[in-house]
Parts: structure tokens; C-alpha cells; sequence
């Protein structure tokens, strides 16, 4: 093993365990943060990917389908079980738009599960990808992609139902 293979181990390790830790916490809402995981993954796959000098094979388009295929899925799902309630304690910080957030959400055991899905799946089409050659696919840059898909089309799902619960009658800001 690499020392750039046990630092990519070690960094995807680290943001799995921030992500579950997440998941499980009610946290007040504010979903212009939780553009900031999608966009940092997103911006560091493409960086990862700019170096990469591998030709992409019909192997490569194939698990990058089906990886894409499961984030989104995975995506939805993680967003349609994102539980609300009022906040219960005062937050300590306002939202950017200067507003106290007064919901609080979280995902618990049914996010976590999911994670795992994805996470597995991913790594059984890596498996798969790396016996055909699909050395394109099986980079960390993609990976980090996958994850940024995920967790847009998350946070997507979740600020459309997020609008719905509020009109429903739990109001945003203060």
C-alpha cells in the first residue's frame, strides 16, 4: 500500500464517519450548508480526475452509469426518509441569510443504512471494473463524484420537501 492509497483510505474513512454522525443528529436546517459537502467532493473529483491519463473504456462508462444510477437513487432515498421537527434548543449561529433556523432534521439508522448500501455497491462495481479494466471508473476522483451526486440530489430532495413541511405550517427564520 501506498502512502497516497492509506491517505485516500484514511480521508474516505474520515468523511464516512462525519457523514453517519450526521445522520444521526437532529441538526438545525440550513440548506445553503449543505450545499458546501457537494460542492468541495465535487470540485476535488474533477482536480483528482484532471490528472488522470487513462483512456475510458466501454468497462468505465458502464460502472459510471450504474455508480451514477445508485447516488442518484441512493439520493432520493436519503432525502424522502429525512425526518423534521421544530428545533427544541436555540441554535447556536443564524442561517447565512442572517435568520435563526427554527426545523431540525436528521435521517438516522435508515440514512446510515443507506450509505452502507452505496458504499457496497460501490465497491462490488469497483471490484467488477478493476477485473475489466475500468481503471477510469475505479479512481478516487470519480468515487468523490459519486459522492457529490449523492449528496446533491440529497439535499435537493430534502430543501423541496423542506419548502412543503414549512408551508405545511412550521415556519423558517425569526
Amino acid at each position: 500500500m501506498t502512502p497516497t492509497t492509506a491517505l485516500d483510505i484514511a480521508l474516505g474513512l474520515a468523511l464516512l464517519a462525519y457523514i453517519v454522525s450526521r445522520q444521526l443528529r437532529w441538526i438545525p436546517v440550513d440548506t445553503s450548508k449543505m450545499w458546501r459537502m457537494p460542492l468541495i467532493l465535487g470540485i476535488a473529483g474533477l482536480f483528482q480526475l484532471a490528472g488522470h491519463r487513462t483512456a475510458v473504456t466501454t468497462a468505465d462508462v458502464t460502472i459510471l452509469v450504474l455508480s451514477a444510477i445508485l447516488a442518484v437513487a441512493s439520493g432520493v432515498a436519503m432525502g424522502t426518509t429525512a425526518r423534521f421537527r421544530p428545533i427544541t434548543t436555540i441554535p447556536a449561529r443564524p442561517s447565512r441569510d442572517g435568520t435563526m433556523p427554527t426545523v431540525e432534521s436528521r435521517v438516522g439508522w435508515v440514512g446510515v443504512g443507506l450509505w452502507f448500501g452505496l458504499i457496497g455497491s460501490r465497491i462490488a462495481l469497483d471490484l467488477v471494473g478493476t477485473h475489466f479494466g475500468a481503471t477510469f471508473a475505479t479512481s478516487v476522483g470519480v468515487i468523490l463524484l459519486i459522492v457529490a451526486v449523492n449528496r446533491a440530489v440529497r439535499t435537493l430532495v430534502f430543501s423541496a420537501r423542506l419548502d412543503h413541511h414549512i408551508a405545511g405550517g412550521v415556519r423558517m427564520g425569526a
